[in-house]
């Protein structure tokens, strides 16, 4: 009688430990927004015309917030006890294009800056924060296709490769397999061209979360 009492006990706490663990779609849409607002933060935290040992800090800061989001949002998306429909699929991709157009603003910022990180002696910490941001992105992309209706399958497979495509360019300027100037041209310039989106990215993060709000 006491055995069976306590394999009961044992159970309910199984199953309230899952319970609580769960996530929802409304769970993921939070967190991608969340996400969102954290690489614009970062991009913010990147406009210093001349970065110093305060604003580079500051940044690194902005970094690890963005990669603790990241991390955040895998792991929702990885506890999922319900599948979107067709039309969450659908808003969530959309909304994820338009944040990895701001984080493909991020890395040519961050690219811009690896002579300046390099100067003050801070390439080694830069370093690990870019592979470990390039390593959340993918695991966030391979749960983004996990996801994913089998209707927006490509579509979803297609936003995580650019996703990693964007930091695979950051992590090769920092680990030294190409040059800011050859990551710059692959890209079509833009490391070297990013000031004027300023204002739009930072914009456009805050209509996005409103929209998904409403």
């Amino acid at each position: 009688m006491q055995f069976t009492a306590t394999i009961s006990t044992s159970l309910l706490v199984i199953v309230l430990a899952t319970m609580a663990s769960a996530s929802t779609i409304v769970d993921v849409k939070r967190d991608i927004i969340t996400i969102d607002a954290s690489i614009v933060n970062l991009y913010q935290h990147l406009q210093a015309p001349s970065p110093n040992a305060f604003t580079a800090f500051a940044a690194h800061q902005a970094s690890n917030h963005l990669i603790a989001d990241i991390r955040a949002g895998s792991t929702c998306i990885s506890q999922l006890t319900e599948k979107p429909t067709d039309a969450d699929a659908k808003l969530m991709l959309t909304t994820l294009g338009k944040t990895e157009t701001k984080a493909k603003a991020v890395v040519n910022k961050m690219i811009a800056y690896y002579p300046k990180v390099t100067e003050m002696g801070g390439l080694k910490m830069a370093t690990n924060t870019v592979l470990e941001l390039q390593s959340q992105v993918k695991t966030f992309s391979e749960q983004l296709v996990r996801l994913a209706p089998m209707e927006e399958m490509g579509a979803a497979k297609q936003l995580g490769a650019r996703f990693n495509a964007d930091l695979t360019l950051c992590a090769d300027v920092y680990t030294g397999k190409t040059s800011p100037e050859a990551a710059a041209k692959s890209n079509g310039g833009l490391a070297y061209n990013t000031e004027a989106g300023t204002t739009n990215v930072a914009d456009q993060a805050t209509t996005d979360a409103t929209a998904q709000q409403a």
